[in-house]
């Protein structure tokens, strides 16, 4: 009788370890990393953005080889700095699979790839 009451101690001692773990584990900050994220030119944006989370950063000649690399779903998304106002790009692949979601600023206009 004894060992059936330890046993069954064990066993909630490890399934009430195995329920901390996941309730610790839920709890932490969710922040991007090492996410490939491509450019086109210089821009304190990018600068002040990757300062703050872990941009793997990937400079572009211009607008259509981005789109490219959106549509083979080589990079979360891009930023385009324009002379009259930004562009925000994403893979909605890539962005749908982290789980993560952004709103972009007022004065940018996001668009979207659909890719092939």
């Amino acid at each position: 009788m004894l060992k059936k009451a330890v046993v069954a101690l064990g066993i909630v001692l490890i399934l009430q370890s195995f329920f901390a773990l996941c309730l610790v584990s839920a709890l932490q900050l969710l922040v991007l990393r090492n996410t490939p994220f491509g450019v086109t030119g210089a821009s304190p944006v990018v600068n002040t953005v990757a300062s703050k989370v872990s941009l793997d950063t990937r400079s572009y000649a211009d607008e259509s080889a981005v789109m490219e690399a959106i549509g083979q779903s080589k990079l979360y998304g891009a930023y385009l700095p324009g002379q009259a106002s930004d562009t925000w790009s994403w893979s909605p692949r890539r962005a749908s699979s982290g789980g993560w979601s952004w709103k972009p600023p007022s004065k940018m206009r996001p668009r979207s790839s659909t890719g092939s």
